[in-house]
């Protein structure tokens, strides 16, 4: 979806967006809240513009957005709380002016080719990835306003698993923890199921919703599994054929559950470490201090079985999938009171 043909001009020679002749219309389901202006000032422009005036449209369209506080109107969106960025995009909590529903809308971070070529990409594979109807982040538009890409997605209304451990005293009780994992594996498998690798699985990815729908994010780094090789993703959460940038199957991404479950029952990440070299190094030769487990009762001797089946080094004796990693953590599950 391109919005050229009726877009906002903004004036260099006095700086802001000039005013609108047309009023922003609304349909009866938006809410806009009470003392908020919803509309940017802006004016329509309906005919042919020059390449330079469209890039000085862009450049404008992307500062203002990137660089504005209160809300802003941009495209079909109200943009209402900035929720965070990454290495290349924005991500804002908007209002969908179009049918009044809350979604959660990604822009370029920079102004340059590399961010928006990556924005681009990751929301082509969103919505391949998100096609299915699984606990998987669904992406309902890839589209530009002024030459800006965008994605907007659905909006999960929870907290991610980084947040939630940090509210928990770094660690959550061993049959929470079982019911997350048990979840992320499923989603997990979704990807899989379509021969898709994530190659970013972390706790800040993990959105947990007030509903308890547990929910893997940012496929900006997705890739098919004949292409997807190693040292693209979060370091702390590699495997170690990740670490050595090799090809990448369904069981390193076993791994990469392993190190979230096992600090989600300890508190501690079993490789952390602050040189980066050294992280390396002990993600593909050091063995995590299992020692640090409880291993009083029968269910936490066979959550440690599966912890360390899940972190071997070699990929081929893990277990097969992440399907065989949920089933194992769910007949244990069952047993917990």
């Amino acid at each position: 979806m391109s919005t050229f043909g009726r877009i906002s001009i903004f004036d260099s020679l006095r700086p802001g967006w000039k005013t609108s002749l047309r009023a922003p219309s609304f349909s009866k389901a938006a809410k806009v809240g009470k003392g908020v202006n919803p509309s940017l000032p802006k004016i329509d422009y309906d005919h042919t513009i020059d390449t330079n005036h469209i890039l000085n449209l862009m450049s404008a369209t992307h500062k203002h957005v990137v660089n504005e506080t209160g809300p802003i109107e941009f495209g079909n969106f109200l943009l209402t709380q900035r929720l965070g960025q990454g290495g290349y995009g924005i991500t804002f909590k908007a209002l969908d002016m179009r049918d009044g529903r809350e979604r959660v809308v990604k822009v370029p971070l920079r102004f340059d080719d590399f961010n928006f070529k990556a924005l681009v990409e990751e929301g082509q594979k969103a919505l391949v990835s998100g096609s299915l109807d699984g606990q998987v982040v669904t992406v309902k538009e890839l589209g530009d306003v002024n030459g800006v890409p965008y994605i907007s997605m659905r909006l999960i209304d929870g907290n991610n698993l980084y947040e939630i451990l940090a509210l928990n005293g770094g660690f959550l009780p061993q049959k929470r923890s079982l019911e997350i994992m048990i979840d992320l594996c499923d989603s997990v498998e979704h990807y899989h199921a379509l021969g898709i690798i994530h190659r970013d699985i972390k706790p800040e990815n993990v959105m947990i919703g007030h509903d308890g729908k547990v929910v893997l994010i940012d496929p900006g780094l997705c890739a098919v599994e004949s292409e997807a090789t190693g040292f693209a993703g979060t370091p702390l959460y590699f495997s170690p054929e990740q670490a050595r940038g090799e090809q990448l199957t369904p069981r390193s991404e076993v791994f990469t559950l392993g190190v979230i479950l096992l600090e989600l029952l300890t508190g501690e990440h079993p490789f952390r470490s602050f040189d980066h070299s050294a992280l390396i190094d002990a993600i593909q030769n050091n063995e995590p201090d299992y020692s640090l487990l409880p291993q009083r009762t029968k269910e936490q001797k066979q959550v440690l079985h599966v912890i360390r089946r899940a972190l071997v080094k070699n990929p081929n004796k893990r277990p097969s999938s992440v399907a065989e990693l949920r089933r194992q953590l769910e007949i244990i599950s069952r047993k917990l009171p």
